[in-house]
């Protein structure tokens, strides 16, 4: 038997936005772990169903497992069942958690304890310790538990639970789920068909309630929500957030394209390379934002297929992981690329003073040091110091130089030139004036 009841209040939480992994967070007493004849909801063992076909790494990454089961060692949490992936026990297979409550930054969507109630109002936790409704309630906000699972044992009245259900959504936990049966067949059944609809993303009464649970004859279901948590487990809006990460990658793979393509144009065509590696570096950086930008376009066809791909019975979310895999992979590599870019603009602005390309450092380019004149044929000669007599202005057309003045008798040559050396007489030929005498070079 399955029961929703909507609440008029409203939880916070519906305005932060749910994404992968969903974390899960169960908490066995001492007394359910000590108890043989507990029916306990096999987590692992659900995972490993649902998310068949991928690996174990795989599967955490859209549902994660976590254990507050104080009476469990580390090596009874390794062989927790994972039958579809066909494992042997390891370690790290699921989270330990000492404590619970845990108050920790880290968010757990689900929290599912198994127990009973010490009081109307109070959860029993074993070795003498009880948790009040508002102490549960803070620790839920806290956690940012969007789903809290109350699975009573047998022995506990199930209207006592639902009440208490009823006062955690009143103080704005945005889901409280009371499940009670003392059949583990029964138990397995309804939540491996529960996450399987959560994950494909079908929203929380349907999650619950599309679980063939009037089947389940041992199962009392009891569901309650606020007004506004309709959606509290879906990824709609998580698939547009990583929408627009893809595209802001895709804009700062272009926009570093653009930068970079017009200063080694201009290093090309000044033939001023003086590190014969120049062009392998940008043509490898050229090349790795193409092919970084070609796989930022692969991840947004993946995430636009991604609705079409909810009804597949192998697949549910988990290609959604995947994009948040190449999502982080476009992230890091830009942020790479990102910063050879800068570099190469750093090297680009060192061996070509004076400007380049569309160099971005900011202040106006360094003035090239002076060079005497000399004759050219080049198209675009460098830049020279302002105030030279030879000087091109970026703005202006190119002119010829004006003539130099004609030496004078006691000239000696200006600061670009060295002072003039007479020619040497060929064989059979008087030998030429001295230098300096203005009469005998005029008659020379």
């Amino acid at each position: 038997m399955f029961q929703h009841e909507p609440f008029d209040s409203i939880t916070p939480l519906a305005q932060v936005m749910h994404k992968l992994p969903v974390r899960i967070m169960m908490a066995l007493p001492d007394y359910v772990t000590r108890n043989p004849g507990a029916p306990i909801f096999e987590l692992t063992g659900i995972i490993s169903t649902v998310l068949r076909g991928t690996d174990w790494a795989g599967a955490q990454r859209v549902f994660q497992a976590n254990y507050w089961a104080p009476d469990w060692s580390d090596a009874r949490l390794a062989a927790l069942p994972r039958p579809e992936h066909n494992e042997p026990p390891a370690p790290n297979i699921v989270g330990r958690i000492d404590e619970f409550p845990q108050f920790t930054t880290r968010a757990f969507a689900i929290t599912h304890f198994t127990g009973l109630l010490a009081s109307s109002d109070h959860l029993d936790l074993g070795a003498g310790r009880v948790l009040p409704v508002d102490e549960l309630a803070d620790a839920l906000s806290t956690l940012q538990t969007r789903l809290f699972i109350l699975q009573v044992l047998p022995s506990e009245s199930f209207p006592r639970a639902r009440d208490l259900a009823a006062m955690l959504v009143r103080r704005g936990t945005p889901a409280v789920l009371v499940i009670q049966t003392d059949n583990q067949a029964d138990l397995n059944e309804f939540f491996l068909q529960m996450y399987f609809n959560l994950a494909h993303d079908l929203p929380l009464v349907e999650m619950v309630g599309y679980t063939n649970i009037n089947a389940l004859n041992s199962i009392q279901a009891y569901l309650a929500t606020c007004a506004n948590a309709a959606e509290i487990l879906n990824l709609r809006e998580y698939r547009a957030a990583l929408r627009t990460r893809l595209l802001s990658n895709l804009d700062t793979l272009r926009r570093l394209q653009a930068e970079l393509r017009p200063i080694y144009d201009d290093l090309t065509e000044r033939g001023r390379h003086t590190t014969e590696d120049i062009d392998d570096i940008f043509g490898q950086t050229d090349q790795s934002l193409s092919a970084a930008a070609d796989e930022v376009g692969y991840a947004l066809n993946d995430l636009e297929r991604i609705p079409e791909r909810w009804d597949h019975e192998t697949e549910g979310i988990i290609p959604l992981s995947q994009v948040e895999q190449q999502t982080q992979m476009a992230e890091a590599q830009a942020n790479d690329l990102a910063a050879r870019s800068r570099a190469l603009q750093r090297r680009a602005e060192d061996e070509l003073p004076g400007g380049f390309g569309t160099s971005t450092r900011g202040s106006a380019a360094r003035p090239a040091p002076a060079e005497p004149p000399r004759e050219t044929d080049e198209i675009s000669p460098p830049r020279q110091r302002p105030g030279h007599a030879g000087a091109i202005p970026d703005s202006t057309p190119r002119e010829e130089a004006p003539p130099e003045p004609e030496p004078q008798s006691d000239w000696l040559g200006d600061v670009w030139g060295e002072v003039p050396l007479p020619a040497m007489p060929l064989p059979g030929e008087a030998p030429t004036a001295a230098i300096g005498s203005p009469d005998e070079a005029g008659e020379a």
